[in-house]
């Protein structure tokens, strides 16, 4: 979401920003990461440079400082494709080209290039700076001492209804109330995001629990990230709370995830049987007990289903999504409030895009699934860390039934994807071993 015409950016932020650029530069390639982790949880989107038509957040900024340490160092050449990276590498070239060709507008083009800068920019940067299981770690401790300060301030959020991070611009300064509950966001464009943000690091923190002499850590963190969806008061964020701890609780039963798998899909088919309304309504139903707007996000998928003939071949322009909802969830006049990642994806590019991201999805799984029994003699942390990352990976799937990622968010969202990809084989040697 670009917004700004003119650069935005604060000597404050520009000097916040100059340093972490300066420590990503200089660190040793394993602690090269962090930075860009601290950028994502303390920097708004309100920090802009606007070159030319493009709009350079400073994590973006960010992003070029580190590919600029990968060319200059070297980094990126021991760089192995594998199956998720070409996953991953498909789903984006349909998400652009076929966006850009249907459009056919600069305005589609820039934005395009943009949405390319990030998904390449993070991934393959994360891709090539997290190299084995000792990187993963860094990277979890390194998150979990973030989130604790963060919950600290967005507990003072919640006491005073200020936002501290507006100094930064972006975000405003006094914080939204629905109805009597304050909806803290944070550094973070929406509370809904803010609350998702600590709710798929949650079984992470879970994981480093079993780490030996990481116990204290593991909690504090912990507390952290449910502090941090708590004040959010987003029942998105809940429900993927919800969905991570319930995956995290399944370890035990891990072999029987085949049977645990269709038990659920057979469930929700009896549920629509029984219910009058189509199934997406259970969220309306959930939404009775979590609070939230989950009946419009039913109503949103409806209204995709019975317009699937204007979007299923080459996605549409949102702007044709205004008649969707002609009193209710619009942004303007004439687009549609899309609040669902799935519905996004396949007005982006229609089933091709969705279908490659649902792919995507599958393959992370797959990867998760056969990392973990391959792990089977090992010690149980790394069992019990790589399961994590299926639970993060639910909270997920979880949480794009309730938003798309229009901010930082995306940053970890590709870090989790990089950190998957770390147990799964290079292609060449896929194709070698068969």
């Amino acid at each position: 979401m670009e917004t700004a015409d003119v650069s935005t950016v604060s000597a404050l932020g520009l000097s916040f920003t100059l340093f972490l650029g300066v420590m990503l530069f200089i660190l040793p390639r394993r602690y090269a990461p962090i930075p860009m982790l601290i950028i994502g949880a303390y920097m708004t989107f309100g920090q802009i440079l606007n070159i030319a038509g493009f709009h350079f957040m400073m994590m973006r900024v960010m992003i070029l400082i580190g590919w600029v340490r990968l060319l200059v160092r070297g980094e990126f050449k021991d760089l192995k494709l594998n199956k998720l990276d070409v996953v991953f590498l498909c789903w984006l070239a349909a998400h652009f080209l076929i966006y850009v060709l249907r459009e056919q507008t600069t305005d589609a083009l820039v934005y395009k290039l943009g949405f390319a800068y990030n998904a390449l920019g993070l991934y393959f940067l994360f891709r090539c700076l997290i190299r084995d299981f000792d990187d993963y770690e860094i990277i979890v401790k390194s998150l979990a001492i973030l989130v604790i300060p963060l919950a600290g301030l967005m507990v003072l959020e919640l006491t005073t209804g200020r936002n501290l991070f507006s100094a930064f611009g972006g975000v405003s300064e006094y914080t939204i109330i629905r109805g009597e509950r304050l909806r803290c966001q944070g550094p973070f464009r929406h509370p809904i995001l803010a609350g998702t943000f600590g709710a798929v690091l949650f079984p992470l923190f879970a994981a480093l629990y079993f780490k030996k002499g990481n116990k204290y850590l593991a909690i504090s963190a912990l507390i952290a990230a449910v502090v941090i969806v708590g004040t959010s008061a987003s029942s998105g964020p809940l429900l993927a709370l919800i969905g991570a701890s319930v995956a995290m609780a399944i370890w035990p039963v891990r072999l029987w995830m085949k049977q645990i798998r269709w038990g659920i899909l057979l469930s929700i088919i009896a549920i629509g049987f029984m219910m009058k309304a189509p199934v997406w309504y259970l969220l309306d139903r959930v939404s009775a007990i979590t609070g939230g707007t989950g009946w419009h996000r039913a109503y949103l998928l409806e209204q995709a289903f019975n317009h699937l003939d204007e979007w299923w071949l080459f996605g549409t322009s949102i702007g044709n999504t205004a008649e969707w909802f002609p009193y209710m969830l619009t942004i303007t006049s004439d687009q549609a409030d899309i609040t669902n990642q799935y519905v996004s994806e396949g007005l982006a590019g229609g089933i091709i895009t969705l279908g490659l991201f649902i792919a995507m999805l599958v393959v992370c799984f797959k990867i998760i699934g056969a990392a973990v029994k391959s792990r089977e003699g090992n010690n149980t942390y790394n069992k019990i860390a790589i399961w994590a990352l299926g639970a993060s990976l639910f909270a997920h799937v979880v949480s794009y039934m309730s938003i798309t990622y229009f901010d930082q968010t995306v940053m970890y969202w590709y870090l989790l994807l990089s950190m998957i990809s770390l147990h799964v084989r290079p292609l060449q040697d896929s194709l070698k071993k068969a």
